[in-house]
């Protein structure tokens, strides 16, 4: 196994099985099992958070504002992403480029707040990244 140092603590059902997949350790949070995004969210899934030191969080949204913030639909997965983003080491955002420009009900972080952020495309200059690194793929 070439990932024996890795353990992954994750929400989502479908990173689980690709874990198993490559036969990485990993911790599932419980809680409210939400169907259409495969996962699990709550005050349940929050408290299981606080018994994890989190080192490196690579996660996601519904996309950034024009303001250059991370925002999402859901108040409970942007609760629950809040929640591990003040635990974690190291933040990792990942997205699209078409998610670049969105609106959301709910604003979870400046971009930068991040210390990295993988895009597919540039970001707009007037969006503040303060010292992030950007990497594109």
């Amino acid at each position: 196994a070439r990932y024996n140092n890795i353990k992954v603590v994750t929400n989502s059902m479908s990173v689980l099985q690709a874990l198993y997949k490559y036969k990485v350790a990993a911790y599932c949070l419980g809680g409210e099992f939400a169907r259409e995004t495969m996962s699990f969210y709550g005050r349940d899934t929050e408290k299981m958070v606080e018994r994890f030191g989190i080192d490196l969080m690579f996660f996601s949204s519904s996309g950034i504002n024009s303001k250059g913030w991370i925002v999402d639909y859901s108040q409970p997965s942007n609760s629950l992403r809040r929640q591990v983003l003040d635990q974690a080491e190291t933040k990792v955002f990942l997205c699209d480029h078409s998610k670049v420009g969105k609106h959301g009900a709910y604003t979870l972080a400046p971009l930068s707040e991040m210390d990295y952020i993988i895009l597919e495309g540039p970001l707009p200059k007037a969006m503040d990244t303060g010292s992030a690194k950007i990497m594109y793929v």
